[in-house]
């Protein structure tokens, strides 16, 4: 994943925030174009949104899979928020492009998940399924 790599790198430098990048698994394989671009699509609005909303000082994007599975985890260290306000995700976008998120990890059978809680900072987790081809 050589762009989430240089999207990582730029963020922090265009915004002064610790934002790092950690390949857990040394994850190499490149994947249909389409599942790319939606995995760095979901990946930079997660970034934004914790950069944006979140006041976060570090945030940590780290990779790993298993034989079926790709996980892309955001961890930020921002001021949280109770994900019952988002819950129904629908009209909830404060601004937060989870519709977005939603629309985009669905068109690549992938799940998304969203932890937070307030004064706790956010996890956004991305499952995609790896196909053996």
């Amino acid at each position: 994943m050589p762009a989430i790599t240089k999207l990582t790198k730029e963020l922090a430098r265009l915004t002064a925030k610790e934002i790092v990048f950690f390949n857990k698994t040394d994850f190499s394989d490149r994947l249909d174009s389409l599942v790319e671009i939606n995995i760095y699509r979901i990946t930079q609005e997660a970034i934004n949104n914790a950069i944006k909303y979140a006041d976060s000082t570090h945030i940590l994007v780290s990779l790993s899979h298993s034989k079926n599975i790709l996980s892309i985890v955001i961890d930020d260290n921002g001021k949280g928020f109770d994900p019952q306000n988002v819950k129904n995700f629908k009209n909830a976008d404060g601004g937060m492009g989870m519709t977005f998120m939603k629309e985009r990890i669905k068109y690549i059978d992938g799940r998304l998940f969203l932890s937070s809680e307030e004064g706790k900072g956010t996890r956004v987790t991305l499952n995609i399924p790896l196909r053996d081809d």
